[in-house]
């Protein structure tokens, strides 16, 4: 099967006509290297850490859900006299109390989007296993009749961590459940299919959150293997193209340069321009805030690559067959990530490579996850060179050392 990168999308190559030929590169550099998660894996990974986990006792599953959404179904008995509905949003986010003001049952249909993928884990697991899991459908009567003694905040991506405190907050304004928490009768925990760093040290220094669990950590600007030179042009890219009035919004929500999405929605701690809309602008997401994908679009991206050879792969539009020394490029590569060697490495042992020239190549063993975010090989990768020294065409040889690299002066 071809590898499907979103810059070779008609949705991408659309996308890419809104930067000048000298920005183009770095835009493709930006928006392959989105970490895209579809609803199968995000299913199965939290299913997965939940049947495996050992929270204490019966455990109330919560599904994280936006602040605002909440909002919309709140009472406005709630409502102060004369409050406007700005005043109302801002209020209630600092009072809202689960069990009294909502119930967080109502926000698990089974519909696309995040909350039915949590709705459906939610149903799955209680159904399967009704003395183990409690269903947020259940009233704080039977919540304390089955003496829950966990509760999981769960969500499929924390990029800021700020929902799941929010959520959080709603439970603990609940003087049942407060009660329940000093006595140590509950305790709270996180579990997120994706979590970004920003997220992760938020949430740690939460002291109601017993325990932080994820299926995998999400991709950031910071994480996505480039040089210091190539994420400041990337960056300078993000913010000249998000024009003045977005410039808050330029590297994604409270600056968290996020680069982890869902085939269902792109979130808003991404760089803008990958949902920017309006004004001329060829926008890669549609609807509202351009954070839907496609469903074209989300069927190109959440294609599997087949681990059955970089060799028999097509690479934008080109055949990597046996002499192609393009393949082999990739495959040094990917054998000096096998010795853990620096990018002076590389570029010392191949002088045909620039430093630009390997952060490329990466880009495409990250695409083919035969390197992972911390450019270590994956088993996909070690069995990519097993099978390439059964070919003729072979990688250049690096020499088997342990001794750390140091590159020559002069």
């Amino acid at each position: 099967m071809p590898l499907q990168l979103p810059s070779l999308t008609p949705r991408g190559q659309q996308w890419l006509e809104n930067f000048d030929e000298q920005d183009k590169t770095l835009a493709e550099m930006l928006l392959d290297s989105l970490q895209m998660a579809t609803t199968e894996e995000i299913q199965a990974g939290l299913r997965r850490a939940l049947s495996d986990s050992n929270y204490k006792g019966p455990t109330l599953l919560i599904p994280v859900v936006a602040i605002e959404d909440i909002l919309d179904l709140a009472p406005y008995s709630l409502t102060r006299a004369g409050e406007s509905r700005r005043q109302r949003g801002d209020n209630l986010r600092q009072s809202l109390i689960a069990y009294q003001d909502f119930h967080v049952g109502k926000f698990i249909a089974g519909t696309p989007g995040s909350e039915g993928i949590l709705g459906n884990i939610i149903r799955d697991l209680t159904n399967e296993d009704p003395s183990r899991w409690v269903a947020p459908s259940s009233s704080i009567d039977e919540v304390r009749r089955r003496r829950v003694r966990s509760c999981v905040l769960l969500t499929d991506y924390s990029g800021s961590g700020s929902q799941v405190s929010r959520m959080l907050a709603t439970f603990a304004r609940n003087t049942t459940f407060r009660s329940w928490h000093s006595f140590g009768w509950v305790r709270f925990h996180s579990l997120c299919y994706a979590e970004s760093p920003a997220s992760i040290d938020s949430l740690s220094r939460n002291k109601l959150i017993q325990t932080q669990s994820r299926v995998m950590e999400a991709r950031t600007l910071n994480t996505c293997g480039w040089d210091s030179k190539t994420k400041a042009e990337i960056e300078n890219l993000c913010i000249r193209k998000a024009g003045r009035k977005n410039r808050s919004q330029a590297l994604g929500y409270a600056e968290s340069r996020g680069m982890f999405t869902t085939e269902y929605r792109i979130p808003n701690n991404t760089p803008y321009i990958l949902r920017k809309t309006g004004g001329g602008w060829k926008s890669f997401g549609i609807g509202e805030g351009g954070r839907q994908i496609p469903i074209e679009q989300s069927e190109v991206l959440k294609q599997k690559v087949e681990h059955d050879g970089i060799l028999n792969h097509n690479f934008r539009g080109r055949k990597l067959a046996k002499d192609d020394t393009f393949a082999q490029k990739l495959l040094f590569c990917l054998s000096a990530y096998e010795l853990r060697l620096p990018t002076q490495a590389i570029v010392s042992q191949n002088r045909s490579l620039s430093e630009s020239r390997v952060h490329e190549l990466t880009q495409v063993l990250r695409g083919l996850s035969l390197v992972d975010d911390n450019l270590r090989i994956t088993e996909s990768g070690r069995r990519e060179l097993l099978r390439a020294k059964k070919r003729t065409a072979r990688p250049p040889m690096l020499p088997k050392t342990e001794h750390p690299y140091y590159p020559e002066l002069g």
